[in-house]
């Protein structure tokens, strides 16, 4: 009642996160990579709107998303939690500035640490020393020094050999 004396619109009952969600990724991504709007698509189908999508967008409480947040920690790394919490932020932000809804609880929430990620597969710098003293000739030679002394990626040099 208070939204209305003061002249705001009301939100729509019916509008839910999925709805809030797909508008951002309809419109709220432009000027992005493909990339990176792919990388988005996927992570909000397969995470935020199984998980939130049927609730509606006004019921959506700080708690429900802290509750979420920390069930995906279980089984995500931190930085795949930062991204979902990322979509449903911005997704919300949209909504809240089209007066689809208030406020938005997402800003109150935090990400929790996730899983840790696979070890890393990179050198030591005693392993590049060891690589580069060898003296044999190899057909690789050339493409191991030069991934070492660049620090290009495998994926990048292997058109070179």
């Amino acid at each position: 009642m208070r939204a209305v004396e003061d002249g705001h619109a009301v939100a729509e009952h019916g509008y839910t996160v999925e709805q809030a969600v797909r508008d951002w990724l309809t419109y709220g991504m432009t000027g992005r990579a493909e990339g990176t709007i792919e990388t988005r698509r996927i992570l909000a189908e397969q995470h935020v709107i199984p998980a939130l999508g049927a609730r509606k967008l006004r019921d959506l409480s700080a708690e429900d998303v802290d509750r979420w947040l920390a069930s995906k920690a279980r089984e995500l790394s931190t930085r795949t939690l930062q991204d979902i919490r990322s979509i449903l932020l911005r997704s919300v932000k949209r909504a809240q500035a089209r007066d689809k809804v208030q406020r938005n609880v997402v800003l109150l929430c935090s990400t929790p640490t996730g899983r840790t990620g696979r070890p890393s597969k990179a050198l030591t710098f005693a392993q590049a020393r060891a690589l580069l003293e060898r003296d044999d000739a190899t057909t690789y030679g050339a493409y191991v020094v030069l991934g070492l002394l660049t620090g290009a990626r495998t994926e990048e040099l292997r058109a070179l050999v």
